[in-house]
């Protein structure tokens, strides 16, 4: 067998749906950080090929396949180029650097799906659609509980487009305070005390900026349009709370087949969360980070460039193809140095330069955008105490997506054939980078297994693993449990 394993989540969850497979139960059974859909998702691929390295990466292959097609589908007016340099953003950041059953891979791809409905169709003009929204909602809670900041984001932007008998001013600011309150709350609930507590007020304020600036911005742009009265509002967040909690409660019937669903709602809930925010990441200055987020900054004027270029009205000259292929050259070459953008600056200029640069140009915001802008902007408390952004980079694309195909919703494409360039020398070079990265790396192996890691902690797993003889118990790190699982089949 040839794996490439990281020594972090690789091993966690891998040996979470090794388990379930098994008979055991998330969070009853065994210490889960999440209620448990991805790993039973991953345990029938298990249960059908095996644990193996097919079984493993076809979870995540099938993902990251339908978020392209659903992203194709809600934005079919974008240049063909820019929705594949935009595939392959988010194939590269968030499904190469973690391609184990990772719960947020799912939970995202059902928010994408969320979108699409919405985006094809207003959502308040069909019920069914309402409906359908909110339980694809609840489902996405039963992949990771961080759901439940998206529908505090809907709650928001409901009452937002609520005509209320204040001044327009005191409404954001109601609206401001929500959001700070909401963010607080989960900063003091669920983050521990001790050191990592004052460590997270940093990642605190951070992750509050993007929900003011978009408030912010919404006040700036005012839209009486498509307002709707406070009971209407009231209405629509009722029902959608009461389809997105049946949906869960029958989920977790389905899935969980006990009686003991309080016990697991309060893991899933408090314990989990807690145990996971007890590894909180500052945000990172290091020459790393720097040189990521320098890259990345360099690529994303490069992609705006020739997004710009694509929508002028500049005639193709021998110039202008050099200027471009120059564009093409740079970032494509700094796209390969971009490295992991988690815990870096990426996390809060990306939604605050889209968020701003949407309201600045776009005079009326249709309710769907709002809505998803106020999804985004709450999503990020999700990331107050660990900040991996690149995990969540698919919403960040998709807002980029929306910003253009609105700023450039009256214009034509132009034909510019040869801005193909761009991803197919940029997929040439990361192909070459991937190689020679895995190629450098070291090979280890465990009795039948044999797998490469850039991370040395492979070295203490498997003397672990040695040590413990298949006595799972004896195992003190999950990297030994999961050699034991996956060497046992």
């Amino acid at each position: 067998m040839n794996y490439l394993w990281i020594a972090g989540d690789d091993p966690n969850l891998i040996m979470q749906a090794a388990l379930t497979r098994n008979g055991l139960k998330p969070n009853l059974d065994f210490e889960s950080g999440y209620p448990g859909l991805s790993q039973f998702v991953q345990s029938g691929l298990m249960y059908i090929f095996g644990i193996n390295i097919f079984s493993q990466h076809l979870y995540t292959a099938l993902l990251a396949s339908i978020t392209g097609l659903l992203i194709c589908i809600c934005f079919p007016r974008l240049p063909q180029w820019l929705l594949t340099l935009g595939l392959v953003l988010i194939y590269c950041q968030q499904h190469l650097v973690n391609p184990t059953p990772n719960p947020g891979h799912l939970f995202e791809l059902l928010l994408l799906a969320i979108f699409t409905l919405i985006h094809r169709r207003d959502a308040r003009s069909n019920t069914f659609i309402f409906c359908m929204s909110f339980f694809l909602l609840g489902i996405a809670f039963l992949s990771k509980q961080y759901a439940l900041f998206v529908l505090f984001g809907y709650a928001i932007s409901q009452f937002e487009n609520v005509n209320w008998k204040i001044s327009n001013r005191k409404k954001y600011i109601i609206l401001m305070c929500a959001g700070i309150l909401a963010a607080s709350s989960y900063y003091f609930l669920l983050i521990p005390n001790g050191t990592v507590k004052p460590y997270a007020s940093v990642s605190l304020f951070v992750m509050v900026l993007p929900f003011m600036v978009l408030i912010w911005a919404n006040y700036r742009n005012q839209s009486p349009d498509n307002m709707q009265n406070f009971s209407c509002a009231t209405r629509n967040i009722t029902l959608g709370a009461i389809v997105f909690l049946l949906t869960i409660l029958m989920g977790f019937a389905v899935l969980y087949q006990s009686i003991r669903l309080p016990d697991v709602l309060y893991q899933v809930l408090i314990e989990a969360p807690r145990r996971i925010n007890n590894n909180t990441v500052l945000l990172s200055f290091s020459l790393d980070s720097l040189k990521s987020i320098g890259a990345f900054v360099g690529f994303a004027i490069c992609t705006v460039c020739l997004v710009m270029a694509q929508y002028s009205n500049q005639n193709k000259n021998f110039r202008v193809l050099v200027f471009h292929f120059c564009a093409i050259l740079i970032g494509a070459l700094a796209f390969t140095q971009i490295g992991n953008l988690s815990s870096t600056l990426a996390l809060i200029l990306f939604p605050i330069v889209i968020i701003y640069t949407y309201f600045k140009r776009i005079r009326v915001v249709p309710p769907s955008r709002r809505l998803f802008f106020y999804v985004l902007a709450c999503y990020q408390f999700v990331l107050i105490p660990y900040p991996n952004v690149n995990f969540h980079i698919m919403i960040f694309v998709v807002a980029f997506f929306i910003l253009i195909t609105d700023s450039y919703r009256v214009l034509p494409t132009k034909k510019m054939a040869h801005l193909w360039a761009f991803p197919i020398f940029l997929i040439s070079l990361l192909l070459v980078h991937e190689f020679r990265t895995i190629d450098a790396m070291q090979t280890y192996a465990f009795q039948n297994v044999e797998f490469k890691s850039g991370s040395a902690a492979w070295e203490l797993a498997i003397t672990d693993a040695q040590s413990a003889m298949g006595d799972l118990s004896a195992c003190s790190t999950l990297g030994c449990k999961m050699l034991i699982l996956v060497s046992e089949k």
